[in-house]
């Protein structure tokens, strides 16, 4: 089977843009890209999921390819921005993938009700960002935003930062298309996203979810 070319939406509201492939009619799967990605780097899986019949939506999170910024940010708003776009788009319970910070925002999504699922897919993600040493996490978000706060360019931290991110003998493609997307990631957005970070701990709330 072909997978389907993905195209570009916009929800009816403006505030999102997304690629989207599949039947109107077919088991919503949407995907949440983390810090510094984008929808693009879901478009192989939205094409292989609409072949076999998913509408499959990958959502560019607030600040990304043309979707509203939120601030301040937080991954609380931007769950409430995934509730909104799943509203506008009269979606039916969709399966939710994140990834990274993407994994958050469904964590986030599940713990607050903000809508029925149907499933939940959280990928190399967490429950809390630091886990149990707060030093580790301001460590963390120091190191990313270091190179900006030194007059370096976007392109610049994405060349250095994405192989380091993805590891040993990455596709050579999907090498090239994460350098490229946190390229083109607005620094703004790039620093909102990982500030968004501090403080997130739903680790009280992993018992009540239940999907």
């Amino acid at each position: 089977m072909t997978a389907a070319s993905p195209i570009e939406i916009a929800s009816p509201d403006g505030r999102v843009t997304a690629l989207a492939a599949g039947p109107d009619d077919g088991q919503p799967v949407v995907f949440l890209h983390g810090v510094g990605g984008g929808a693009v780097l879901w478009a192989r899986q939205v094409g292989e999921l609409a072949a076999l019949g998913y509408r499959a939506i990958a959502i560019n999170l607030p600040g990304y390819a043309g979707s509203a910024p939120v601030r301040p940010a937080s991954v609380g708003l931007y769950g409430d921005t995934l509730s909104t776009f799943i509203r506008v788009m009269a979606l039916p319970p969709p399966v939710l993938v994140g990834h990274s910070l993407g994994g958050m925002i469904v964590q986030s999504y599940l713990a607050d009700g903000l809508g029925p699922v149907r499933g939940a897919v959280l990928v190399q993600t967490s429950p809390a960002f630091g886990g149990r040493d707060p030093n580790w996490a301001g460590d963390f978000i120091g190191s990313r935003l270091r190179p900006l706060d030194h007059g370096g360019t976007m392109a610049e931290l994405a060349t250095s930062g994405v192989p380091a991110m993805i590891g040993p003998d990455p596709d050579p493609g999907v090498l090239a298309l994460a350098v490229r997307a946190m390229s083109e990631t607005p620094s703004e957005t790039y620093r909102d996203s990982l500030l968004s970070l501090i403080g997130f701990d739903r680790r009280e709330a992993l018992a009540r979810i239940a999907v």
